[in-house]
């Protein structure tokens, strides 16, 4: 798996977490039994925990760095008052991102 594929499944997971999170509050707020605030707030502080554990691992920083690495970056120009951006070639193909020509004036 490349660093960029590691580093999508790492933030989808963070993101799938801030999502549950999300849910547990929303319960917490409108469903919540009587009594269940105890193990809410386990279940919110070990999710909050696992998140920060996954953002602040030292391997993030090494992976950011080796996917700008493995991934060739747009590149914008500016000439005659008009923006020129440069798109590597199999830009799309490498990331997954769509590219849409841009003008810019």
């Amino acid at each position: 798996m490349s660093a960029y594929q590691e580093l999508e499944t790492r933030f989808k997971r963070m993101a799938a977490l801030g999502e549950a999170e999300g849910m547990l509050h929303w319960d917490m707020s409108v469903l919540m039994p009587a009594g269940g605030a105890a193990s809410r707030i386990e279940q919110l502080s070990a999710l909050k925990l696992t998140t920060h554990e996954m953002k602040t691992d030292p391997r993030l920083a090494e992976l950011l760095e080796a996917a700008e690495a493995e991934v060739p970056q747009p590149q914008i120009f500016l000439r005659n008052d008009k923006a020129i951006i440069c798109i590597p070639h199999n830009f799309e193909t490498r990331t997954g991102c769509s590219c849409q020509r841009l003008t810019v004036e």
